[in-house]
């Protein structure tokens, strides 16, 4: 972050991996990139942006001190990387523009423009120039013209990025775009096709943005891809955009939503609100949004409606994924990382295995005639996905007896001499980790199915429908969430207001890993 123009807005989570686990990258509420005025306030040291248009004397040093462990950096690294900045980075040029105005006619007025709009087509090879960018203004016009970024001279507020701003990511990640160039825009289109007629939609969306640019490509530099865990903090805020534009869409379009159907004030009455400045705007968050409490409702009244048709579920599986898996391993160790280092890989590898397993398992040759299933892959808050799994069986294919079930369920450790290669799985991966090695503390698991895909694969037995609940991100909970309090701010006149909306309400608390290609997340 030593060259970044805005804040984070989101660090490193040390509280859940603090051994030998991945690091978790956490965003807790609202992520909100904050870039300050272009000089700092009296008696207050410069940090982000300020850096670039601050004094030159003890430049580096001035850097190098904003981090916390600021003496483990090289100045010399440093210096060399400062000087490319100013030399190719449009944003660093048009912060030195502003610079060399200031000192030469010492104006009190200085304003510079970071504009939302470009004349050019945005290509991702097509560098911006220098006025494109910004633009230097005077005058009193203090409100940005539609998603323009306006940089006072001083002043001690902070002013958010709009996500779809051309240059939000060119200002967070100057080591990943070091020339500037732009990130996301609305009006990219997508290549000519014979079927480019057929396509309802024919611009890119931010998802697929990202997606393409997850690749990594032999023609191309892999600085994105290896950039340990500033990529992390790329792939979080990627989905953060994907997910602010919908539910900018969803806030913008409650008319065409009908939330009107809604009858928030006539609720408040029943519920006994005591604040009527909190009543009479209501946002829905819709059941299409993935996440919703609401999305979430329907596909646990979807799996109901599957136990109505086949009975109770029979079987609980848990499918965790190793990171240690060769296929991981084999491309992360050729370039000098770690597998938390490349989501994305981790990622595509897990979906290949569930679908394997999926396969298999509807095959009918492995714990028997499958008539039903559903599964969901959470990520929680330990990085690495895992796969929830219910499976129904044809009456013909239950286990109605202890004997049966301890035919496919084993809870104990094999003796090494017999089946060494067994020993070690279930002592590598299915042991609860703060115990001893013996059975009292073996987790339930398939011995087939532990040998073929070498993780944590944990079977129950089950006969109760509650396991719904408990599938579909714990329905009592919700998404993952922070426990958080939230509480009406009083404004100038004494009282309290605040949107009443479930957008709102999901933001405050949601909690995200890396989560950005389009896996499905949930299938019934």
């Amino acid at each position: 972050m030593i060259f970044c123009f805005t804040s984070p807005g989101a660090k490193i989570d040390r509280s859940f991996n603090k051994d030998k686990g991945p690091p978790t990258y956490r965003i807790q509420g609202q992520s909100c990139h904050l870039i300050g005025s272009l000089l700092p306030m009296p008696g207050k040291p410069p940090k982000f942006s300020h850096l670039y248009i601050y004094g030159t004397e003890n430049k580096i040093q001035n850097r190098i001190g904003g981090l916390r462990f600021g003496n483990q950096l090289d100045p010399k690294i440093v210096a060399k990387l400062k000087d490319m900045f100013y030399h190719h980075n449009v944003f660093a040029k048009s912060f030195g523009m502003a610079k060399e105005i200031f000192e030469k006619k010492k104006s009190h007025d200085l304003k510079l423009q970071l504009i939302s709009h470009r004349k050019t087509d945005g290509k991702i090879y097509n560098l911006p120039k220098v006025y494109e960018i910004a633009a230097l203004i005077s005058g009193d016009g203090n409100e940005p013209l539609n998603m323009d970024i306006i940089l006072q001279l001083q002043s001690g507020k902070l002013q958010r990025i709009n996500e779809l701003h051309v240059s939000y990511l060119g200002l967070q990640y100057p080591i990943l775009f070091s020339y500037g160039e732009d990130g996301y825009r609305n009006d990219v289109k997508h290549r000519e096709q014979k079927d480019s007629n057929e396509r309802k939609r024919t611009k890119v969306t931010i998802k697929e943005f990202h997606s393409f640019r997850l690749q990594a490509r032999v023609l191309e530099a892999q600085t994105l891809c290896i950039s340990h865990r500033l990529f992390q903090h790329f792939i979080v805020d990627g989905y953060i955009m994907m997910e602010s534009e919908c539910l900018f869409y969803i806030r913008t379009h409650q008319k065409q939503l009908r939330s009107d159907k809604y009858s928030s004030l006539q609720n408040s009455q029943y519920q006994k609100q005591t604040q009527p400045s909190n009543c009479g705007k209501c946002i829905i968050l819709l059941s299409f949004f993935s996440g919703g409490r609401r999305y979430m409702d329907q596909l646990y009244f979807e799996g109901m409606s599957i136990c109505s048709y086949a009975g109770f579920q029979d079987l609980f599986l848990t499918f965790t994924c190793n990171p240690c898996w060769p296929e991981i391993l084999r491309d992360v160790k050729s370039i000098n990382l770690m597998p938390q280092d490349r989501p994305n890989i981790v990622s595509r590898v897990f979906k290949l295995k569930l679908e394997q397993l999926m396969t298999g398992l509807k095959s009918g040759k492995v714990l028997g005639n499958v008539v039903a299933y559903v599964y969901t892959i959470k990520w929680q808050k330990g990085g690495l996905p895992h796969a929830h799994i219910l499976l129904f069986l044809h009456p013909s294919s239950k286990y109605p007896s202890p004997q049966d079930i301890d035919r496919i369920i084993s809870i104990e450790i094999l003796d090494q001499l017999i089946d060494p290669e067994l020993y070690e799985c279930v002592k590598n991966h299915m042991i609860h980790g703060p115990c001893g090695l013996d059975n009292r503390h073996v987790v339930p698991y398939i011995p087939k199915l532990l040998l073929k895909y070498q993780l944590h694969l944990n079977i129950e037995w089950c006969n109760q429908s509650t396991s719904i609940k408990y599938l579909f991100k714990y329905i009592n909970k919700c998404y993952d969430r922070i426990t958080a309090a939230i509480v009406p701010i009083e404004n100038e006149h004494g009282s309290c207001s605040q949107e009443n909306g479930k957008c709102k309400q999901f933001i405050d608390c949601r909690y995200i890993s890396p989560l950005l290609f389009q896996f499905t997340k949930e299938h019934l």
